[in-house]
């Protein structure tokens, strides 16, 4: 059962802290933990590069480039927070104890965390709200197009967090009724459509034949 991380981890660190319940159980599936053993260099193998890395269990010794040395117990506010995000850089580390880290990747944790910001501020309004766009976004922030699964596996996985304001300010809401064609095989495509509710039909013409694509 070492392996098997628990929500209420977690909720305890930093920035997930601020993740709603069903946001942390999302996370948990892309969180992947590492068990050492004592006097084992954790990142000589496995750099800390492009992941968050925090210590859930044990004692780790971390040694900077300027000398300086940090002892990190699991317990304790130090590994709240991801390892190695300030300067200077760690020049090796050392397992005191037998050892358990929490990696995630640090693109998907950065998006879910801006995506959450976007959505709802310490007030609770939403940005929406002060950017002048209506209701239809606060639902559009909040639906699960932005799951952890879909910021990894969408185009959104692709960009970046500081062009998310942009993107939001580029969403306009429509309605379509049953039946109508929101576009055409062949014509110019000048938007990315997302369905908010509902269903749509995705089709082709394939050797003078229609065929369902999706529905």
């Amino acid at each position: 059962m070492e392996d098997i991380l628990d929500i209420r981890v977690l909720a305890a660190l930093e920035p997930i802290s601020a993740f709603s319940p069903s946001r942390l159980r999302e996370l948990l599936e892309y969180c992947h933990l590492e068990t050492l053993d004592k006097g084992e260099d954790p990142f000589k193998e496995n750099p800390l590069k492009g992941q968050s890395v925090y210590l859930v269990k044990g004692e780790l010794e971390l040694i900077y480039e300027d000398t300086n040395r940090v002892l990190i117990r699991a317990d304790s506010e130090w590994a709240r927070h991801p390892i190695g995000k300030r300067q200077p850089e760690i020049q090796s580390a050392t397992a005191l104890t037998r050892i358990q880290l929490l990696r995630v990747d640090d693109e998907l944790l950065d998006q879910m965390v801006t995506w959450d910001q976007f959505a709802f501020h310490d007030d609770g309004s939403t940005v929406a709200a002060k950017v002048g766009s209506d209701v239809a976004i606060k639902r559009f922030l909040n639906s699960g197009m932005f799951s952890a699964e879909n910021l990894s596996n969408t185009p959104f996985a692709q960009l970046p967090s500081a062009n998310i304001g942009k993107l939001l300010d580029q969403i306009e809401a429509i309605a379509v009724w049953d039946k109508e064609v929101i576009i055409r095989e062949g014509e110019e495509g000048d938007f990315y459509y997302l369905i908010e509710s509902g269903r749509a039909q995705v089709t082709r013409v394939v050797g003078g034949m229609t065929r369902v694509l999706a529905s």
